[in-house]
């Protein structure tokens, strides 16, 4: 665990069962020093090799994970920001995007290659609190509180405030909106106030335009894996990286966005989950089913075995249906298919 005090250093705690003391406090492995004043906001990279600090100057580090060493790489001094207390930073999940939230008024995206800023966020009232922000999970839009009570959503690209959704359907806390969280798998935002008086609050966001869009996501999918690969069984094994017969999240995940379709996450995650088994996992059969064009199935399991082995489909249907028909014939006759053939002499 490591932790950002007031007291401008940054510690790395030892919190493993075994390092844990009788009074049930985790042991501090290192201390380290180099900010100048309180530490506001902690962030490690997706590669768990960089940490980003910012503090109450407008300065911001970026150490080192290698071996624990902590080493400072960069430091930050942005003169827009400098003399101001920057309260929050959030990484994109490629890590070359770090939103920064200060206490100006003003939240900046920044590019962690030439640390420039690319895009900044107004609007919201922050001078005196500790207001958060984050970044949606596809990276398309900016959230932030306000000491106004409102939470603000921004375009990531253009900077332009507002949502396909009308600004009155935001939350407004009616005091301090202090920080606010996006789910990284549903269309839900959480919120949270200063008072006591407010709890956290979440949103769902539902329109009419979103549905079916996991028909139309599956739908782009299916004919990519038909126009790269001969046949959904190669698309299977491709994307079975451990090449143990199951897809788990993250192969499932990391192949379909290497296809560099017009996905979010949270669509691949849907997809996913609809087709998972309870160990979620995805077998060959559970993915033919899924991704075969639509009446496949159904077509090849209307047709006669011996008409599915002696019919000679098409280029189109060979290369939709070659696994779907092997999965079928194996249904029809499963000795012959556990059943190896023996090598001709």
């Amino acid at each position: 665990v490591v932790t950002g005090c007031f007291d401008t250093n940054i510690r790395l705690w030892d919190v493993r069962p075994e390092s844990i003391g009788d009074n049930g406090v985790g042991q501090i492995t290192k201390l380290i020093e180099g900010h100048l004043s309180h530490i506001n906001s902690l962030v490690v990279d997706s590669t768990m090799t960089k940490i980003y600090s910012a503090d109450g100057v407008g300065q911001i580090r970026v150490w080192s994970l290698a071996r624990h060493t902590f080493d400072c790489v960069k430091e930050v001094n942005e003169p827009e920001v400098k003399g101001d207390a920057l309260n929050c930073l959030r990484l994109d999940k490629t890590g070359k995007k770090l939103l920064v939230l200060a206490r100006d008024n003003c939240v900046r995206m920044m590019d962690t290659e030439r640390w420039t800023i690319t895009q900044r966020y107004s609007g919201l009232k922050c001078t005196q609190h500790q207001i958060r922000c984050d970044l949606s999970p596809d990276g398309k839009f900016v959230m932030a509180g306000s000491e106004d009570g409102q939470v603000y959503v921004w375009n990531a690209d253009t900077g332009e405030q507002g949502t396909t959704a009308e600004k009155e359907k935001l939350p407004n806390l009616g005091s301090l909106c202090t920080d606010v969280c996006w789910n990284p798998a549903e269309r839900i935002v959480a919120a949270c106030s200063f008072t006591r008086k407010h709890p956290v609050v979440l949103y769902k966001y539902e329109r009419e335009a979103d549905v079916g869009t996991e028909e139309m996501a599956d739908e782009e999918v299916r004919d990519v894996l038909q126009g790269k690969f001969d046949g959904l069984a190669e698309a299977f094994k491709r994307l079975d990286k451990s090449g143990d017969g199951k897809l788990q999240i993250e192969e499932f995940r990391d192949g379909v966005l290497a296809m560099e379709l017009d996905l979010s996450e949270m669509q691949v995650f849907r997809m996913f989950k609809a087709v998972a088994g309870p160990n979620n996992e995805i077998d060959l059969d559970d993915f033919i089913k899924r991704f075969a064009p639509a009446g496949t199935m159904d077509n090849l399991k209307n047709t006669p075995a011996s008409k599915r082995r002696s019919g000679k489909p098409n280029e189109k249907g060979r290369k939709a249906g070659v696994a779907a028909l092997s999965l079928l014939e194996e249904l029809d006759n499963p000795k012959a298919a556990r059943t190896p053939s023996k090598p001709k002499p």
